[in-house]
């Protein structure tokens, strides 16, 4: 699966930049075998766990961040990211149960993140829910929502729009939006459909000029 992307807010890792994952692990083992505590060192093990797709172990890192310094943007940031792709991987096989848990734990990380920081990431996430189709994405809302539907009700708009427009077929509810938001709903429905049948043709010539 491709994974929505970590925070990179610290990073400086050439190796973690070139996308040589592996060998940046084995860099940043080295200096922990040195100096287990090394926060910036084990924030970026985290961050090439993650990207490597060993999510656990991801987050048994950045943990071990907190631990070192609860506020720790960048592991915060990444444990709701992991957490959140590990919810999407769940939900793609139908696992709700699994799911509802995942993005709960997001959630609480969440909470101790800026909200604008939040909001993106969770606006990510469910774009790449997007991707996966209608079972998915309504799943992904549904468990947002949940949670906490007076913070993301309005955030998440053009999510829930692109699958009100999907489920009804109806176009012309792309007319209840302003016209800057209707090119972003626009391409979410395009994500869930893998089509261009429900995007207006206005937007389809303007993307052809």
């Amino acid at each position: 699966m491709r994974h929505f992307p970590f925070s990179i807010r610290f990073l400086k890792s050439t190796q973690l930049y070139l996308g040589k994952h592996d060998e940046a692990l084995s860099v940043f083992n080295s200096v922990l075998e040195i100096n287990p505590k090394n926060e910036y060192a084990l924030s970026n093990k985290g961050f090439a766990l993650g990207n490597l797709g060993r999510h656990e172990e991801a987050l048994e890192t950045f943990n071990q961040v907190l631990g070192i310094n609860p506020k720790n943007e960048y592991a915060l940031e990444n444990l709701f990211v992991v957490n959140l792709n590990l919810a999407l991987k769940e939900l793609k096989v139908n696992n709700l149960g699994n799911a509802s848990k995942l993005i709960k734990t997001a959630h609480e990380y969440s909470s101790k993140l800026k909200d604008e920081d939040a909001n993106a990431l969770t606006i990510d996430f469910l774009k790449e829910a997007a991707e996966s189709g209608m079972p998915v994405v309504k799943a992904a809302v549904h468990e947002i929502l949940k949670l906490n539907g007076d913070k993301y009700g309005d955030k998440i708009k053009p999510i829930t729009k692109a699958i009100e427009i999907v489920e009804t077929e109806d176009m012309q509810k792309y007319y209840d939006l302003q016209v800057e938001e209707r090119e972003i709903v626009a391409d979410i429905v395009r994500k869930i459909t893998k089509s261009d049948d429900l995007i207006p043709e206005e937007i389809k010539r303007k993307e052809r000029s």
